[in-house]
């Protein structure tokens, strides 16, 4: 047999649903036993009630000596007007004297039921104010028997009046099983729909999760998912979005990075293929040159060769230290999202609230990627430090002025010293332990290779400060238009 497959929010919905449906049902049994008790309960009260208002009228019939007939008519007068099935006398000693029935074909009551109320009926204490006694029995195929008896006084002996019923009873047990059942399938169905709903809607965004991973691992660009649900599952969605975003930023990474070995690769090659070409070609001359001051010569010019190519590998040792940045048209406002995206998990662990400011939209011409990285910096740096009594401030703001754009960076944290603010910015200088000392300093080779500056200050919130500035004649058109 194979096994049932679907996704898990079906399996899910399904198995809620199920429960929340046998919970109804299971609920049905004792519902339904209480049903059938009040029903008892109503009939032997209906009977109780009918044998005291009986006792009333047949005393004075019997101490008027009416003939047999005569008690038989009024006794079925009785019968048909408290609505039961039978009704009879019975003398002192237990025996049958007149019966009243519903239908001729029954038979009177059974003896020993009778006598088994009589029996009741004898027991109860003479001083009770309600004489009446109750038992049950069974007919063949009929059903229950519900019995009460009561004594009557007679002056030859006290007498016992026996009431049945059993056709009421049945229906009524009947018709309220069948409302019950009705009403508990319908209680099951909407619970159970219900429960599929909610459970399905609670569980769409890990389908939504799903999906966005398999775009992210087929190499889509710019997924997201939108954070909603339990804290287990928003986290679930923000761990998405970071691991898109990182994903993006790891590719925009090793794309410079192929940009930068390509461009190199041109350049080596260019610059070291014609003395290399000079080399070979001095070596096999001088392999078949017989005169040594020629010989010399050429080994000389050899040297010289040698040296080219030395001066060429120091001088792409020394080009490399400056970043090297491709400008593109790109929105600050989305890069700056972006940047959010990777730093919301490390904030929302932190239980530090991360803000941001900024326009609709503000295109300029830039490397993304770096100033990707460089906010990425900031906002992580500030998360670290923001205030140690949660939950802590972050703000990251993007704010156009005259002719530049101002990034801007700040946190409610203990801020930096007046005397630091400068050498924060040098390689390797770090106020923090472990820390290396490398991504303030990224920060400001991105900003100055992009023609800006950054700074460190005191924020209004109490903590650092950075402001960064972009000039804008590195925008293009649409920015000034």
């Amino acid at each position: 047999m194979k096994p049932f497959r679907g996704s898990a929010t079906t399996l899910l919905s399904l198995a809620a649903g199920a429960v929340a449906a046998a919970a109804v049902v299971a609920a049905w049994v004792p519902l339904t036993r209480e049903a059938m008790q009040r029903e008892k309960e109503s009939l032997v009260g209906h009977l109780g009630v009918s044998a005291l208002l009986m006792r009333g009228q047949v005393e004075p019939w019997l101490a008027a000596d009416a003939d047999p007939d005569t008690l038989v008519g009024r006794l079925d007068g009785l019968r048909a007007a408290s609505e039961v099935a039978q009704l009879a006398l019975l003398d002192p000693e237990g025996a049958l004297l007149v019966s009243a029935v519903e239908d001729a074909d029954l038979p009177p009551p059974p003896l020993d039921l009778s006598r088994r109320c009589a029996t009741a009926l004898a027991a109860l204490p003479p001083t009770a104010l309600r004489r009446v006694a109750f038992v049950t029995g069974a007919t063949d195929g009929v059903g229950d028997l519900q019995v009460a008896c009561t004594d009557v006084e007679d002056e030859n002996g006290p007498m016992t009046l026996v009431l049945v019923e059993t056709a009421d009873y049945t229906d009524a047990l009947s018709a309220t099983r069948l409302r019950a059942t009705l009403l508990f399938l319908a209680l099951g169905l909407v619970a159970g729909l219900v429960v599929v709903a909610a459970t399905r809607w609670l569980l769409s965004p890990v389908r939504e999760v799903s999906m966005a991973a398999a775009r992210i691992a087929k190499g889509e660009r710019g997924v997201t998912v939108a954070v909603r649900g339990p804290d287990e599952i928003a986290q679930l969605g923000r761990a998405v979005n970071a691991l898109a975003s990182n994903f993006e930023a790891r590719e925009d990474d090793i794309r410079a990075r192929l940009d930068v070995v390509n461009q190199l690769s041109s350049m080596v090659a260019h610059e070291v293929r014609n003395p290399l070409q000079s080399l070979s070609l001095f070596c096999a001359l001088a392999r078949s040159e017989e005169d040594p001051v020629t010989r010399g010569q050429m080994i000389a010019k050899i040297e010289s060769e040698i040296h080219v190519l030395e001066g060429v590998v120091q001088r792409f040792l020394r080009s490399s230290g400056p970043l090297q940045i491709s400008l593109a048209e790109v929105d600050l406002v989305e890069v700056l999202k972006r940047a959010a995206v990777v730093a919301e998990p490390e904030a929302h662990r932190r239980n530090v609230r991360l803000m941001l400011q900024a326009p609709g939209r503000l295109r300029v011409m830039a490397d993304g990627s770096l100033i990707r990285r460089a906010l990425e910096n900031l906002m992580l740096n500030a998360i670290e430090f923001a205030g140690q009594s949660p939950p802590g401030q972050v703000t990251a703001a993007l704010l156009p002025r005259g002719r530049e754009v101002l990034l801007i960076v700040e946190d409610d944290g203990p801020g930096v010293p007046a005397d630091e603010r400068d050498r924060i910015f040098q390689a390797y200088y770090s106020s923090k332990s472990g820390g290396t000392g490398l991504g303030l300093a990224l920060v400001k080779q991105v900003m100055e290779a992009h023609g800006g500056t950054i700074a460190s200050e005191a924020s209004p919130l109490g903590g650092a400060r950075f402001v960064a500035s972009l000039p804008l004649k590195l925008v293009g058109e649409s920015t000034q238009s």
